[in-house]
């Protein structure tokens, strides 16, 4: 059997690679997949002096290896970032609980990425 090589170049992390100050209920973000190719963690930046964590956010998208996921955080609290715990390859959408207002949130990507699963 002849060996395989696989190369990567995961980009650097983003605070707002997939949405710059999103605000009020409703979010569209304006990129939905990293341009690596891989899936990554994904950021969600409170850019406000305001307390969010009482309320959540759902992520939805795909993992590494293309199949659905759903993720739920706590949302940030006052001038902080959350992270999720699981990887997304693409982030169809982010959708808070409850409305942030006029404050701003920016969701993008941390550095930490994997790819998919390749049996050996």
């Amino acid at each position: 059997m002849r060996p395989k090589l696989f190369t990567f170049s995961p980009l650097s992390a983003s605070l707002t690679g997939f949405l710059s100050n999103a605000t009020g209920a409703t979010w569209t973000l304006t990129a939905t997949s990293v341009a690596d190719g891989l899936a990554h963690l994904v950021t969600i930046r409170n850019d406000s002096a305001t307390d969010h964590s009482a309320k959540t956010i759902t992520l939805v998208g795909t993992d590494a290896e293309g199949n659905a996921q759903t993720e739920t955080l706590a949302a940030p609290g006052t001038s902080a970032t959350v992270t999720s715990t699981k990887y997304f390859k693409t982030l169809t959408s982010a959708t808070p609980s409850a409305t942030i207002g006029a404050d701003t949130f920016d969701i993008g990507w941390s550095a930490v990425a994997v790819t998919q699963v390749y049996p050996v």
